[in-house]
């Protein structure tokens, strides 16, 4: 019962958060796009090193693409779905705290869905093009 009242109350908090985005829908479109253009930039940066060897430390492209478009999926689900829970440090010692405790709603699920950003995803899809292309070649 309480673990269902904190992912609901974690949905809409979400869902507040999705729609404040998707007001300014252009702006989400570029931001989302440039964080998938810089997070691109690393696997291009392996690419590059592969150019010039063909394994380094006994491992192919294939390989290294597997181990870094799993990590940079996982990194990029957790950032998406508990980015915020970082800040949470700083609301003890500004005191925005007190005013999620008093809420009848679990302040994880509060706490996690602060200031959702969607644009998160540009990031979660470049790691899933370089998975996909892992699981392919492999």
């Amino acid at each position: 019962s309480r673990l269902l009242e904190g992912v609901r109350a974690y949905g809409l908090i979400v869902a507040m958060w999705m729609r404040s985005t998707m007001a300014y829908r252009a702006s989400f479109v570029m931001t989302t796009l440039g964080n998938f253009v810089v997070t691109a930039f690393d696997f291009v940066t392996i690419m590059l090193m592969f150019a010039h060897v063909d394994a380094l430390g006994g491992y192919t492209l294939p390989e290294i693409a597997l181990l870094y478009g799993t990590s940079a999926t996982a990194f990029g689900l957790s950032d998406l779905l508990f980015g915020s829970v970082d800040r949470l440090g700083r609301r003890v010692r500004d005191g925005t705290l007190d005013t999620l405790l008093v809420r009848p709603v679990p302040v994880l699920a509060q706490v996690a869905a602060d200031r959702f950003a969607l644009r998160r995803l540009g990031r979660i899809t470049q790691g899933l093009l370089v998975l996909g292309y892992a699981l392919a070649t492999l």
